[in-house]
């Protein structure tokens, strides 16, 4: 195909992962569109050749079924769709067969995309292909909770079944933390209040050093097209958000896990599913998984693995790479946010400035929003950047 016109690629949501894919594509000279909500920073992109933002009063699978669905958009037709954000995966996965007809899509079964989307069946369907999964209760009504407030083991999270969901009426929190029976009644009833759907379920003890990820995409013939892993360093609150340091190792353990759930439960397409050491009793058990590309695509593009590209040539039948290992020892550093991670760690007592100095020191590092050859991206990011975490930080009593 040497010499061919490149088949665009349309993003479909995301933020600093589509800035990522923007790059890794737009290095490569394949024309680059980008749908997204109007604050997606990847839109300020110079590879961004094509821009079909969502408006902020609209609901974005109406705004993509009309975008991609009528006649209204040719210049789309035949795009690979690459997807960044859970909204966009569930909208793919909704309207797979139509969207085939005029775009390339993945190899991915719907019904197990929307599975990884829903959290308590992502254990249910972890726990069947034979990999630990934390203690999990599943409630419908406050009563449920009651029942179990006396035999759980505090603290334990009230965590939504689906995050995107949760994060609109609770912005920065991926659960609510309950430390007695109170809390868990009086937390689960104010989310539960908000219609969502939720589940109790242990909190595994320790750092976030012990969380780590694998990434994988099987083909329609459960081929893997690669293979990579991470170890988390910290997350930004504590146990709960972002990571805010990752690094990349080979961890074989991570990679055996991930592959059993995979294998075991029949996925196909892009994967990455995240685990924690248990202390208690040494095992990796499931966090949570998700089937498209994550915030973490810079460290992995910056590790020398181009998994995006790898996949696009694997759809567009190209020939695929020869080379698909990668580096150790690549850091995402995500520096404001990191900074406030020191800060709650330091005031804990569980880092000192020494520690926290040298797990940043030396190359190679990634800002996953800067490059200085497309500055526009972390240039907007920053100018909204100061404002939020201080606003984030103001807004936080819980971490009292």
């Amino acid at each position: 195909m040497a010499g061919s016109k490149p088949t665009p690629v349309l993003i479909l949501g995301g933020q600093e992962n589509a800035i990522c894919l923007a790059r890794g594509f737009g290095r490569r000279n394949i024309p680059v569109y980008i749908s997204a909500p109007v604050n997606c920073y990847a839109f300020n992109s110079r590879y961004c050749s094509k821009q079909y933002p969502v408006p902020s009063n609209s609901v974005a699978d109406l705004f993509w079924e009309e975008l991609l669905l009528s006649d209204s958009h040719p210049e789309l037709k035949g795009c690979v769709i690459m997807v960044g954000s859970d909204v966009a995966l569930e909208f793919v996965a909704h309207h797979k067969e139509a969207l085939s007809e005029r775009y390339l899509l993945d190899d991915h079964i719907p019904e197990l995309h929307l599975n990884m989307l829903d959290k308590r069946k992502t254990l249910e369907l972890g726990s069947k292909a034979g990999c630990p999964v934390p203690a999990f209760h599943d409630v419908t009504e406050i009563e449920d909770v009651e029942k179990i407030a006396k035999e759980v083991m505090y603290p334990v999270m009230i965590k939504p079944l689906h995050s995107h969901l949760f994060q609109r009426h609770f912005k920065w929190r991926k659960y609510l933390l309950a430390n007695n029976r109170d809390e868990l009644i009086a937390n689960t009833r104010k989310v539960l209040n908000k219609g969502l759907q939720v589940m109790i379920t242990e909190l595994i003890p320790g750092p976030d050093d012990l969380q780590s990820a694998y990434f994988t995409y099987m083909t329609d013939t459960g081929e893997e097209l690669f293979e990579y892993t991470h170890q988390i360093v910290r997350r930004n609150p504590k146990n709960e958000g972002s990571g805010c340091l990752h690094i990349s190792k080979w961890l074989p353990e991570t990679a055996e896990m991930g592959k059993r759930f995979f294998k075991g439960i029949g996925f196909r397409g892009m994967g990455h599913i995240e685990f924690k050491r248990d202390l208690r009793d040494g095992q990796l058990k499931i966090i949570e998984c998700n089937p498209r590309f994550s915030a973490a695509q810079a460290i992995v593009l910056k590790s020398g693995l181009d998994m995006a590209y790898i996949i696009y040539c694997h759809l567009t039948q190209r020939e695929l790479p020869l080379d698909r290992s990668y580096k150790e020892g690549v850091r995402r550093w995500l520096v404001l946010h990191d900074i406030f991670a020191f800060m709650e760690l330091r005031r804990l007592g569980e880092i000192t400035f020494t520690d926290w100095i040298r797990s940043i020191k030396g190359p190679p590092l990634v800002f996953p929003y800067f490059s200085a050859s497309d500055p526009m991206p972390f240039l907007m990011r920053i100018k909204n950047d100061l404002g939020e975490g201080i606003s984030r930080r103001l807004q936080l009593p819980w971490k009292k």
